[in-house]
């Protein structure tokens, strides 16, 4: 996922901080901060943005339906029930398995963010196939209310200004997006 933050990519930004965690098997476990406004959480293989402005908090994307997850949002002083609004990358059981109905629900009052095209792979209409085309993917179910999203769409959160971009590539509805970005 890469997400741009006044023009620069945060990726260059985020470096470790002092809270490095073992996860057993799974190897190590960090949560960063990149700036006041920018934290993320390394879960497993997916990483969790959260970007905090004038007391709202947008978290990009869910991550897996996980245990932990609520404990680790607590390392960055984030409440899981404070979160209204999800935007969602692409719709990988790593990036939208904490939405599934079938999970703790941490978020069932948060306002889902998706692209158009994306958000048939959670309705069902398309499967993704992976492994040669061999096998699907499964489809994750969530009561959610969700916003569909085209390219290029301008969307304003409390003051966050929300800038969409379809990158068609690891799945065909891929969305990235410029967050206050000038």
């Amino acid at each position: 996922m890469s997400i741009t933050l006044d023009g620069e990519e945060l990726t260059e930004q985020i470096g470790t901080t002092d809270r490095m965690y073992e996860s057993g098997d799974q190897g190590e476990e960090e949560n960063t901060e990149a700036d006041e406004r920018v934290s993320c959480i390394r879960e497993w293989v997916a990483n969790i943005f959260f970007y905090t402005k004038n007391g709202t908090t947008i978290m990009i994307d869910a991550g897996y339906n996980y245990a932990r997850l609520a404990e680790k949002m607590g390392w960055l002083d984030i409440d899981p029930s404070s979160i209204r609004h999800i935007l969602i990358t692409h719709q990988d059981t790593d990036h939208v398995g904490a939405l599934e109905t079938d999970s703790e629900c941490l978020f069932k009052d948060a306002k889902v963010y998706i692209g158009e095209i994306e958000n048939r792979y959670l309705t069902g209409e398309t499967r993704r196939r992976v492994i040669h085309g061999l096998y699907k993917l499964p489809m994750v179910k969530t009561d959610n209310e969700k916003v569909l999203l085209k390219d290029g769409e301008i969307l304003d959160i409390d003051g966050i200004k929300i800038e969409c971009l379809l990158v068609p590539g690891h799945t065909w509805g891929h969305m990235v997006y410029l967050i206050d970005g000038t």
